[in-house]
């Protein structure tokens, strides 16, 4: 499954289901440096609406100001007061915290402190000094990824900071001179762009298409962390007798000192069609699941590898013939990206009552066919 959206249509109508796209200009600069900026937003269907705060006039906004709006962009012109550059970084942070999308540009990536510069899991440029030469786009390392959908050429670009990328950030692209242009923290919720917004830009080409990309990259949540669901220690979950009488196949799943088992003796000397049911906790943001189980930890020849799957649960039949464990995972997804469950866990069917050390497992229910 591919990480990355490859163009924004279909993006945009899937946020549609789940998120609101109402973007904060939010910049300490002379008036009317915004204007460019909002005027392009305003013109693309994907944002909602789009609100400017200028921080020369209104002061730093509070983390409850900045949680009206699903992202922020943001840069200063003017110098922040060591005081200022260390609330508006902890604020910042504070808000990706709370669920919001931020883009921050020149000089913002080098003069903003606080925990937004501190903690590697918010800028993803280390801000230097800035830099004022002229330069174009240069190598683009992930040309797949969305920040790069419809940005072909941008050019004579003056501003920008000489940084470097923050240890887990992924750099999309250069400037011609080889310095980051274009980056994304590791959770993909703060963007990095070292091209101003302002209305004096300075540069040519899709320097507009690069940033309102950024912003629709930071405003489309991945899909949150979550668990395959496994039963308390000691816990049956499922017994099935058989067909009547002295039990010709029994299925049972129990958990042991945190480790769990599902076992099926099978006395029929025949194969038996089992329905197994595999369970997981639901993905914040997630749209879709996919369901893999191997033989092989690595997960090199899956067995089944299920994808589309849109609730919580998949059945699977598999035919019991002898004694063999399988691995299963789980992967969210939505339209920006996936993430894998936080654990693999497996079964073992057991045929003939052969024995079975315990092994660890998600929630699984099985049932004749």
């Amino acid at each position: 499954m591919s990480k990355y959206l490859p163009v924004f249509l279909g993006l945009a109508l899937a946020v549609g289901a789940f998120a609101s796209t109402n973007v904060l200009i939010c910049h300490y600069d002379y008036a009317g440096q915004a204007s460019s900026i909002m005027t392009e937003i305003n013109n693309d269907a994907y944002f909602d609406s789009v609100t400017e705060w200028n921080i020369l006039n209104s002061g730093i906004p509070s983390v409850a100001d900045l949680g009206d709006y699903d992202g922020v962009l943001t840069w200063n012109n003017y110098f922040y007061t060591a005081g200022e550059a260390q609330q508006m970084g902890d604020n910042l942070a504070d808000y990706v915290d709370d669920g919001g999308g931020v883009v921050v540009t020149i000089w913002s990536i080098a003069q903003v402190t606080g925990r937004f510069a501190s903690d590697p899991d918010y800028n993803p440029l280390n801000g230097g000094t800035n830099n004022h030469t002229y330069r174009n786009l240069g190598t683009v390392h992930e040309p797949d990824h969305p920040l790069m959908d419809g940005v072909s050429s941008i050019n004579n670009m003056y501003y920008g900071v000489n940084s470097t990328v923050e240890s887990g950030a992924l750099l999309v692209c250069e400037a011609s001179d080889g310095r980051p242009l274009g980056a994304v923290n590791a959770a993909e919720n703060v963007a990095a762009i070292d091209c101003t917004p302002r209305s004096t830009k300075m540069w040519s080409g899709d320097g507009w298409v690069l940033l309102l990309n950024a912003l629709k990259v930071v405003m489309v949540p991945m899909p949150g962390e979550f668990n395959l669901l496994t039963p308390a220690d000691g816990e049956v979950i499922d017994v099935f007798d058989g067909r009547g009488g002295e039990p010709d196949f029994v299925a049972e799943a129990m958990s042991v000192k945190n480790a769990g088992t599902i076992t099926f003796y099978n006395r029929t000397n025949d194969p038996v069609d089992v329905d197994v049911e595999f369970t997981w906790e639901e993905s914040p943001n997630a749209t879709e699941y996919e369901l893999i189980v191997d033989d092989d930890y690595t997960f090199n020849s899956p067995v089944l590898d299920e994808t589309g799957i849109e609730e919580t649960t998949y059945t699977h039949t598999f035919s019991v013939d002898s004694t063999i464990t399988y691995y299963w995972r789980v992967i969210a997804s939505n339209e920006y990206g996936e993430q894998q469950c936080n654990e693999d866990f497996e079964f073992e069917f057991n045929y003939n009552n052969t024995s079975i050390a315990p092994a660890s497992l998600g929630e699984v229910k099985a049932t004749f066919r």
